[in-house]
This record gives structure tokens, sequence and C-alpha cells, in this order.
């Protein structure tokens, strides 16, 4: 038997994304491979290459994120 976890939760993951106007570049990936037939290789190289220029800088770990 074969696990794989989070399969079950990608498809609402995805619709609630959609619903916020949230940036998810990995659900999307995710919800891609299993739902769309995206070859997964193409989904991690998509991923990997994206410009992180949209991306919100990280905060440090044990701080509050600051809102701009």
């Amino acid at each position: 038997m074969v696990v794989a976890e989070g399969v079950t939760t990608a498809s609402g993951a995805y619709q609630l994304a959609r619903r916020a106007n949230a940036t998810t570049p990995i659900i999307d990936e995710v919800y891609a491979t299993l739902y769309a037939d995206k070859d997964p290789r193409k989904a991690v190289r998509d991923l990997m290459s994206r410009d992180p220029a949209g991306d919100p800088p990280l905060a440090p770990v044990g701080t509050e994120p600051r809102h701009t």
C-alpha cells in the first residue's frame, strides 16, 4: 500500500486559495500534477525557476511578521 499525505486535501486547499485570491505556487503545482496531468518533474522545475519577487520577505524565526 502506498500512502501520499495531502492528496485528499489538495483540491480543497486549491479552491480555498482561489477564493481568497492567494498566491500559492506549491498548492497550484500539486493541484496541476494531481488533477491536470502535469508531469511532476515539470512542476518541480517550474517551482524552482519561478521569480520569487512577488513573495513576501520571511520573518526571522521567533518574530512576528511585519505587515506592510
